[in-house]
């Protein structure tokens, strides 16, 4: 059981994202408008926790590039999250 051991090698580290300069680029396209969603929202969740566990680091500044934001703003927890990530000094 588990995931194979790929999805290790290709994980994004988000507390690596606040903590060294760099470009992530996940492609959604392909996987339908409700995986999608479910894929972005967690991305989304993912960004806040390690903004919250390095709240008392020093962090790079995070610019978030939303494609296809439709499918995130349709609800209310993903807006009260955006929100919420944007008083982290990270752009949306």
């Amino acid at each position: 059981g588990g995931p194979p051991a790929i999805a290790f090698d290709e994980a994004i580290d988000f507390g690596e994202v606040f903590m060294r300069p760099q470009v992530v680029y996940v492609n959604l396209d392909g996987l339908g408008d409700r995986r999608a969603h479910m894929t972005a929202r967690q991305i989304l969740f993912d960004l806040k926790q390690a903004a919250q566990v390095l709240r008392h680091e020093r962090m790079c500044r995070v610019l978030i590039i939303v494609d296809e934001a439709d499918i995130l703003v349709r609800s209310p927890t993903i807006v009260g999250l955006l929100n919420r990530i944007r008083h982290r000094d990270t752009s949306i």
